[in-house]
């Protein structure tokens, strides 16, 4: 084999490595970044899951600060007290 020969063989070794390699790095961050987004994911799920507990919560205080007042009255009433609420 010649000089010439040998140089660009060696020169497309050196490209295929170097491709083999950014392919690599490339793959590497890629699975970082979905790890990453996986995590954020989980992240915000659980603010929506915290945020809707809230929100239902205050939705059925009412609802249970009504029912406790009609249970009230309803004694009072049974009781013959007078019931001016």
């Amino acid at each position: 084999m010649d000089l010439k020969r040998i140089v660009l063989m060696f020169g497309g070794v050196l490209v295929l490595a170097l491709a083999v390699v950014h392919l690599r790095t490339s793959h590497m961050q890629a699975m970082y970044r979905m790890a990453d987004m996986m995590g954020q994911e989980r992240q915000l799920r659980q603010e929506l899951w915290q945020q809707r507990a809230r929100l239902s919560g205050a939705l059925e205080c009412p609802l249970v600060v009504k029912e406790r007042l009609e249970e009230v009255l309803a004694a009072r009433k049974h009781k013959g007290e007078r019931s001016d609420l």
